[in-house]
């Protein structure tokens, strides 16, 4: 981990029906006590973090799509 990653972080996970068997899920994640320059650091990282969730999730879409029941 990099230096200036904040020591806590808090995660927020949030479910939601949108219906028609279609549920979203939310990531959300906020330093936790960080200092000054913590909060600075993960602010420039926000796009690299961002991009690796979304590709995640993006991959297990399409894996589920093609997942057997």
């Amino acid at each position: 981990m990099a230096p200036l990653w904040p020591k806590q972080m808090l995660s927020t996970t949030t479910f939601e029906d949108l219906g028609a068997n279609r549920p979203r899920m939310s990531v959300e994640w906020a330093p936790y006590n960080a200092s000054p320059e913590e909060q600075a650091f993960f602010d420039g990282a926000r796009d690299g973090i961002t991009g690796g969730w979304s590709g995640s999730f993006d991959h297990l879409a399409a894996y589920l799509k093609t997942a057997k029941p």
